[in-house]
């Protein structure tokens, strides 16, 4: 009789513990979850805000367009609208997949492996903004400069000799920053999924 009341405690400890994994488990990967969510917010706020902006600054642009009264100020407004449509495109698609990883839904290494992949076309996406604000800072700044303050500064030399190159080098240590911040954000949410194992 003790033996089978010995057996049956056993059982019912187990069961206990058991429980008490599978709580612990998933306790584990929502505190991971939320604190994933926490980096992964760290980037796609500024981007989503800097998306609004960008989108909001094409359509002001394109209701101004006939503002713009030189073939070159068009160019220029033609391609920076462009540009302020197509950046935040890629900005958001390169956070698409981020947002979606699903801690603990499937195991440890897939989890690992589909967050590297997405990391990777994020990084890569990130690298393609970069790449393009330059020609940007180029079109957006005598276009601007014609919007807001009603002058044409395309036709001066020192536009072209000292303003068009202090934007770009603005413009470079600005998304050197942004890169650099992303990036540690990055390796953070790694360093929150790599703790899962």
């Amino acid at each position: 009789m003790e033996l089978e009341e010995l057996k049956a405690d056993w059982a019912k400890v187990s069961d206990q513990l058991d429980r008490q994994l599978l709580i612990n488990t998933k306790l584990i990967h929502k505190m991971t979850q939320q604190q994933y969510r926490s980096q992964f917010n760290r980037i796609a706020y500024p981007e989503l805000l800097g998306s609004l902006v960008c989108l909001f600054i094409a359509g002001w642009l394109l209701w101004n367009f006939d503002r713009l009264d030189t073939t070159v100020l068009r160019i220029c407004g033609g391609i920076s609208a462009l540009l302020l449509i197509t950046l935040p495109l890629v900005s958001l698609q390169s956070l698409k997949g981020l947002g979606r990883i699903g801690i603990g839904v499937a195991s440890y290494t897939e989890t690992l492996r589909e967050f590297a992949g997405h990391k990777r076309r994020f990084t890569r996406l990130q690298r393609l903004n970069k790449a393009l604000t330059t020609p940007f800072v180029v079109v957006i700044t005598p276009t601007m400069v014609r919007l807001l303050a009603d002058k044409d500064i395309t036709r001066q030399s020192s536009f072209w000799l000292i303003v068009i190159p202090v934007c770009v080098v603005i413009q470079f240590l600005f998304a050197r920053w942004a890169f650099r911040h992303y990036d540690r954000s990055m390796k953070q949410a790694e360093a929150l999924l790599a703790d899962l194992d």
